[in-house]
């Protein structure tokens, strides 16, 4: 295992890593010893346990495992920036929507932060977020991106957008 990855995990103390294709959980004990597990999957298949490795596993599962350090680490840190691509990627619209909320419900009286990207509508929602935090952005004919947030547009109480998501 490289230095570099043993210095990260003694640092942290306690979350998931993924080395050489495998992932391992890992937590320092009241000893200051720290504990690597090997992740394996198991699954019944006509009465029998069939063990495998997470690239076995399907992409929402191995998504969700790529998102659970994020998780971990958030209730350790209090100034963190979280930087998340496609955050509904391979995952189910309630699965994205419950990390989020508990993003937002473990970050509550911290300074910490998520900024995601996402193509799925239903996660737009001004319960969870202010209007001027939900940006859009939208190519032209030219490939160039521009940038609006949702406090540009003039929406009313209660208006349906489609989604039945936006409401405030």
């Amino acid at each position: 295992m490289p230095q570099e990855m043993i210095e990260d995990i003694e640092e942290i103390q306690n979350g998931i890593v993924s080395f050489a294709g495998k992932y391992f959980i890992f937590a320092e004990s009241k000893k200051k010893r720290t504990t690597l597990v090997q992740l394996k999957f198991s699954h019944k298949l006509n009465g029998k346990t069939v063990r495998f490795n997470i690239d076995e596993e399907s992409d929402g599962t191995q998504r969700l495992l790529d998102l659970l350090p994020m998780l971990f680490a958030m209730r350790e840190n209090n100034h963190a920036i979280y930087f998340v691509d496609e955050i509904d990627r391979s995952l189910h619209t309630k699965l994205s929507q419950y990390l989020l909320n508990e993003f937002i419900h473990c970050c509550e009286n911290t300074y910490n932060q998520i900024i995601f990207t996402a193509h799925d509508v239903n996660l737009i929602n001004t319960n969870d977020f202010r209007q001027e935090e939900i940006w859009f952005i939208e190519k032209n004919s030219l490939g160039e991106s521009h940038l609006h947030p949702l406090s540009d547009f003039n929406l009313q109480k209660g208006q349906d957008t489609g989604s039945g998501k936006i409401t405030y």
